[in-house]
């Protein structure tokens, strides 16, 4: 047999004359597959003859059971599956374990993600039990499942999406673990997801609480709009469902193709995001007046799929909850028990800080008046009986992010950091009143 060939010999090619000049030879894997290879790279042929898998992998084998036989092809450090007949069912998957392709189960979900993703959707969720309670991973967070397609991109056909809302329940039969890259949370299964009934998980604040991140105070490890390639190497979640307060829904005109975003803060960083989320897209063109400002807003985020090296952040779900009488609890302690005692300075506070910030935003007024006249005279400096004024022309500067640093070197952080003793405090913020 010749095997100083490498080239990849496609299924259109003549196999059996191949087969009789002895360029290539098959052995029988079993299951009515063969296993055909030039000595170097490996392709299948299913048992009546025809070639499914071109000869191009490293290495391949059998995965799955007897009732769903998968054909698992390694190229590099990745790997392709196909199914008894050759049709593709994911493409570029790292880090395979043959006993996620051969763990065939039922499993459910929470949808919380129905997104717009090249040319299909892509559907996420809380995975639940049979008895539709949530299932948490080791560190405390609920565990997410993103169902993928055979198809170019992993998408799920809009036909199939468009029936599938937030909150519903979602079923999945014969599913296996197919990670790819940072989306660690991808699954493919038979067919596409279903939804499984038509009554909805509730979208009140008290059951919604119960899914959102608990772990995670930046947005997928750093503050920006997407995370780099080699970063999102070192994620384990490409998935959070959140809660914010304030957010902001806008069309940015200043691109070619306008697009809709959302503006929120999340652990004192501000963040400004696409939305992909198609149901509450609809609703946004409709009356964008209403999401002018958002109080109260659960939104599920995305890293999407790598493009030019970058991994992009998106507001892959936009849920606002049901309004509900009932109190926020801190350690099962009303905020209405607490309170009777702030009365008395609740009015003088909010009259000191009205003041406060009027006082404030008419010296920001005058600084800036300032600055325009530095500016326009050229002066750097400015000198009077009560002030010294000095000024400094803008520029970019490093500073330190020192939640960054600590989760993403974490060791580093807790050998060099050192505990240090703070007196009491309190931080006063001002609610938002409708």
């Amino acid at each position: 047999m010749d095997s100083s060939s490498n080239r990849i010999i496609g299924i259109n090619e003549d196999w059996d004359e191949l087969l009789s000049l002895g360029v290539i030879q098959e052995i029988d894997a079993g299951e009515g597959i063969f296993f055909v290879t030039d000595g170097e790279k490996w392709g299948a042929k299913h048992w009546n003859g025809s070639p499914i898998i071109p000869i191009k992998y490293d290495d391949i084998e059998l995965g799955g059971h007897e009732d769903d036989i998968l054909i698992v092809c390694k190229e590099g450090n990745q790997y392709d599956t196909f199914d008894y007949d050759g049709n593709p069912k994911s493409f570029g998957v790292k880090n395979y374990d043959a006993r996620d392709f051969q763990n065939h189960v039922s499993r459910s979900f929470i949808c919380l993600a129905n997104s717009y993703k090249r040319g299909g959707r892509c559907i996420a969720g809380i995975e639940i039990d049979s008895e539709d309670k949530i299932i948490f991973k080791s560190d405390g967070n609920p565990k997410w499942i993103r169902p993928i397609a055979g198809t170019q991109f992993g998408e799920i056909p809009n036909q199939v999406a468009n029936k599938i809302k937030l909150l519903s329940h979602v079923s999945l039969s014969n599913v296996v673990g197919c990670p790819q890259n940072v989306h660690c949370e991808n699954v493919i299964g038979d067919g596409y997801p279903v939804e499984e009934c038509s009554t909805l998980f509730p979208s009140d604040s008290v059951f919604l609480d119960k899914l959102i991140d608990r772990t995670h105070q930046s947005i997928f490890g750093n503050r920006g709009k997407a995370v780099s390639v080699d970063m999102a190497s070192r994620l384990d979640y490409s998935l959070m469902f959140i809660h914010v307060q304030n957010a902001k829904a806008y069309i940015d005109e200043n691109r070619e193709k306008s697009k809709s975003r959302m503006c929120f803060t999340y652990y004192g960083t501000e963040y400004d995001l696409p939305i992909t989320d198609p149901a509450f897209l609809e609703e946004f063109r409709r009356t964008p007046e209403r999401f002018a400002i958002i109080h109260s807003v659960y939104l599920s985020l995305s890293l999407g799929l790598e493009y030019e090296g970058w991994h992009h952040k998106l507001v892959a779900g936009v849920i606002i909850p049901e309004y509900s009488q009932q109190p926020h609890n801190i350690d099962d302690v009303s905020y209405m028990g607490q309170q009777d005692w702030f009365d008395e300075y609740e009015s003088e506070l909010a009259r000191l800080l009205d003041k406060k910030a009027e006082i404030e935003g008419r010296i920001n007024d005058i600084r800036l008046k300032i600055i325009k006249q530095m500016e326009t005279h050229g002066l750097d400096k400015v000198r009077s009986r009560q002030f010294s004024v000095s000024y400094a022309p803008s520029k970019t500067i490093m500073q330190f992010d020192s939640k960054a640093f600590r989760e993403e070197y974490e060791e580093l952080y807790s050998i060099f950091c050192k505990p240090k003793q703070r007196e009491a405090s309190i931080v006063v913020k001002r609610n938002k009143i409708d």
